[in-house]
């Protein structure tokens, strides 16, 4: 961690304010083009087994590019030229996917091609991602990541909350006023080209660490597999792998519950969705702060027990009010989840091996939702009943993963180990503690803010409105005179 010292404080910190404006931006594109993919299938008429597609192609190239970064990445000691040329390259699938939404082509073929493009657009990025990880992590000191990467998500998490929303509202408008809802759909791809380049500008204002070739070691298959010294990492690579798994089972098809069997608009598609991204922003510091104290294995546990029942009221209860709380808990739970995982995964292994070892992670995960993604498929594909006991085969769906989710979090999870010596707990009081006691506290805490704020502004606002009654009344008293 010597490298980012050499750069001058001042040169660390334009860099880390330069990535959290480039992940706005990524948010931004992320929230008005990723977010709506599902959305403009289900358009053309899609099935089930297409969104499915959808989403496991783009992870299986995801996979593939995590093998080429091991094959490539000493031709990379330059970071920020790479990363910043490919991000600008990145940008122009989404004037790919425009030119198909006007193309002439028949359904079924701009279904595929649509797959396709995106399945490219996912595999560069996920190309991209183990490289700029690495060189972000030498810029973050390991002491401040939670605090840093905390902060960072919930500027992110909100750009993206706004994006997702707005681009609900902007197909909204261009369906319902305008009757053209492939122009809104081209509307909100080419404002996620605008961002995606915005993005390689504030990449481009990062400091770039020097590279050398102690610092791209590989760690090979045979070491990650079956060396004891690597037993930790490989536990917490096999539970998130299996966690994702278990996700994406149904993840793909939350979308297709909404907008076909609750017949939901792209507005509330949109605020549904969105819900979800809000309580993530906000939930960031708070489980950053935890993971700080308690470490990044307390948090992974409790999170991963709280992801388990998220598919159950979309398994019983198809109501808007019930899933947009269901959504709130949401963004809580996968925001610890998230945030602790890419802290530990960066702090698994040295600095010279870490590009490496998140790409390997990166693969794992990617399999893992890719056959998810295409399990969940195949289940829908007629596996399932239509109706069983009330449910429709989405339900049942939705039930199978959170069963799933609660095998892996509570025999699976517990298993990884602390990496380092921290604030000593026990497990079920942190679990009670981190998902009731410390939220209620914190709420506890703004309401009598809140109310000792209303008290102080109470006084002079009366005070005011007691004056404009008094000017008011003098006021008519002289017009009355004359």
């Amino acid at each position: 961690m010597g490298e980012e010292k050499t750069l001058g404080e001042q040169a660390v910190k334009s860099s880390l304010g330069a990535s959290v404006r480039d992940g706005v931006l990524f948010s931004l594109m992320t929230g008005l083009g990723d977010a709506y993919m599902p959305a403009l299938l289900l358009f053309y008429g899609a099935t089930d087994a297409a969104i499915g597609l959808l989403t496991s192609i783009p992870y299986l190239f995801s996979a593939f590019a995590q093998l080429l970064i091991s094959k490539t990445m000493g031709a990379w000691r330059n970071r920020k030229n790479f990363v910043t040329r490919a991000v600008f390259f990145h940008a122009f699938f989404w004037l790919a996917q425009i030119a198909l939404v006007f193309s002439p082509f028949d359904v079924p073929l701009k279904i595929t091609l649509a797959i396709a493009v995106f399945a490219l657009y996912a595999g560069f990025d996920d190309f991209i991602y183990p490289i700029w990880s690495g060189w972000i992590a030498d810029l973050v000191p390991e002491g401040m990541r939670g605090q840093y990467f905390g902060y960072r998500n919930k500027i992110t998490g909100l750009a993206l909350f706004l994006a997702t929303l707005g681009g609900g509202l902007v197909l909204g408008f261009f369906t319902g006023n305008l009757g053209n809802a492939l122009l809104g759909f081209a509307v909100l791809f080419f404002l996620a080209f605008l961002c995606r380049l915005g993005s390689a500008w504030f990449i481009m204002r990062m400091a770039a660490i020097p590279g050398s070739g102690k610092e791209f070691r590989t760690v090979s298959w045979n070491t990650l597999l079956f060396h004891d010294a690597w037993k930790n990492a490989r536990l917490f690579i096999a539970g998130a792998a299996l966690i994702s798994f278990t996700r994406y089972v149904a993840s793909p098809f939350y979308s297709v519950f909404m907008l076909r069997n609750m017949g939901l608009g792209y507005a509330e598609f949109g605020i549904l969705t969105s819900a979800a991204v809000l309580f993530k922003i906000i939930s960031f510091p708070y489980w950053g702060k935890l993971a700080d104290r308690f470490g990044n294995r307390a948090v992974l546990v409790v999170s991963g027990i709280l992801v388990s029942v998220l598919p159950l009221p979309w398994a019983f209860f198809a109501r808007f009010d019930v899933l947009l709380c269901t959504q709130v808990l949401s963004g809580f739970a996968w925001s610890g989840f998230e945030l602790v995982s890419f802290n530990y995964i960066l702090s698994s292994a040295p600095r010279e091996q870490r590009v490496s070892l998140v790409s390997r992670y990166n693969f794992f995960n990617n399999v893992a939702i890719v056959v998810g993604a295409t399990f969940g498929a195949f289940l829908l594909s007629g596996v399932l009943p239509q109706v069983f006991l009330g449910l429709v085969a989405l339900q049942l769906l939705f039930f199978i993963s959170s069963a799933l989710r609660m095998l892996v979090a509570l025999f699976m999870l517990p298993r990884v180990k602390e990496q380092h010596a921290i604030y000593p707990y026990n497990d079920m009081g942190f679990m009670l503690d981190a998902s009731v006691i410390y939220p209620a506290q914190s709420v506890a805490r703004h309401v009598a803010r809140g109310i000792r704020f209303a008290g102080r502004v109470r006084a002079p606002l009366r005070s005011a409105r007691r004056a404009a009654l008094d000017a008011f009344e003098k006021g008519r008293k002289k017009i009355r005179r004359r």
